[in-house]
């Protein structure tokens, strides 16, 4: 009888390690389909960084911060032009707060794989922010967060001189890189 339940018990393991299995290989034929999709349309603002993004932006709807764009990424609930940053941003609202982290990071991962490149995170001491950065070889920077219930995604050209929000604020960049405070 011990035989038989050992033997049911070793088919259970295997049978959970095979479901294991499969159901990794489904999620990264998903994370490769999402990316292969997602990939051309990225790639359209990506090249559109160096020269400013301005064969997309919206006169029209120009204003004092931001202008309106012409092209949006998939499923993104809006899109524009940072005037002061010289950034195309994208933003997906509603997205689930106990997922939130688990969005920036995939979108991170779908672009760095559009690009062959490695995403780095960053969690802000004192917040529940998660941040990621993906640095292009063709001198474009791509900064992704998560706040509330929104992620966020941003496209500019590398050394360009502006500001970003840290999520505690606005903080002045420095090429890509927070301006360090003077210390006394």
């Amino acid at each position: 009888m011990r035989a038989g339940a050992a033997k049911k018990g070793f088919e259970m393991l295997r049978i959970i390690r095979y479901v294991g299995m499969v159901a990794t290989s489904i999620l990264l034929m998903a994370s490769t389909a999402l990316a292969q999709s997602f990939c051309p349309d990225l790639d359209r603002v990506i090249k559109l960084a160096p020269s400013g993004f301005h064969s997309i932006l919206d006169e029209a709807s120009r204003g004092a911060i931001e202008t309106g764009v012409t092209l949006r990424l998939p499923g993104a609930s809006a899109c524009w032009y940072d005037n002061s940053t010289g950034a195309y941003w994208c933003m997906w609202n509603e997205v689930p707060l106990a997922r939130v982290e688990s969005r920036v990071r995939q979108l991170a991962s779908v672009v760095a794989q559009c690009y062959r490149a490695q995403p780095t995170y960053e969690a802000p001491s004192g917040s529940n922010e998660i941040v990621a950065f993906v640095d292009l070889p063709n001198d474009v920077s791509i900064y992704i967060n998560g706040v509330g219930e929104t992620v966020a995604m941003s496209i500019r050209k590398k050394g360009k001189v502006g500001y970003f929000d840290n999520g505690a604020g606005v903080s002045r960049l420095v090429g890509d890189q927070p301006a360090k405070p003077a210390t006394p």
